[in-house]
């Protein structure tokens, strides 16, 4: 078929549209890797630590991106299980976590890494009575499983001391959720 200035415009047209349809259409066979989050979603400075990636993963073990050049992380054998290695003189702040395969690379998530330990909560701890004692200073991290769920602490101060908290859940974390503190 010859192409004439008329209908060629027409047919580069069809062969970009077809082009880009192929790529825009998730199959099962284009299963892209998607990372949600990572809980714990904070580790200690000079901590070797196991947390759990969610999402789906479709081509296990993952390469993984992490924007900092101290923290190193790695995939361990079991689908999300990753580890995490951080090094004493790691500067608190946050590490930004991608995992990578032949398909695609996943958003960025927020590892927060801090100077503090790090203590995973318990449950139940929904009411005072079931709250666990927690040392301070230390970084709490909690998941909210539905809507309406609590979590409790107990931290033991005396006298004259002050305590200083901080949720970062919608501000770093990016959690889709409406924080309270009392």
């Amino acid at each position: 078929m010859l192409l004439t200035p008329r209908n060629r415009p027409l047919a580069t047209t069809c062969l970009v549209l077809f082009w880009l349809h192929g790529l825009v259409l998730p199959t099962s066979l284009n299963a892209q890797i998607e990372l949600e989050r990572v809980f714990p979603s904070a580790v200690s400075q000079d901590s070797l630590a196991k947390i759990k990636a969610e999402g789906k993963f479709p081509n296990w073990p993952p390469e993984i991106y992490c924007d900092r050049a101290d923290i190193h992380i790695r995939p361990l054998d079991e689908s999300g299980e990753l580890e995490a290695r951080v090094p004493p003189d790691a500067p608190q702040g946050v590490a930004w976590l991608r995992l990578l395969d032949a398909k695609g690379v996943s958003k960025p998530v927020p590892l927060c890494i801090d100077f503090r330990p790090v203590i995973e909560e318990t449950e139940p701890n929904a009411k005072f009575e079931t709250a666990s004692q927690v040392a301070v200073p230390a970084v709490i991290c909690g998941r909210l499983e539905k809507n309406g769920d609590v979590d409790c602490v107990r931290i033991r101060l005396t006298k004259g001391q002050v305590l200083s908290s901080k949720i970062v859940a919608n501000q770093v974390l990016r959690s889709p959720m409406d924080a309270v503190l009392q």
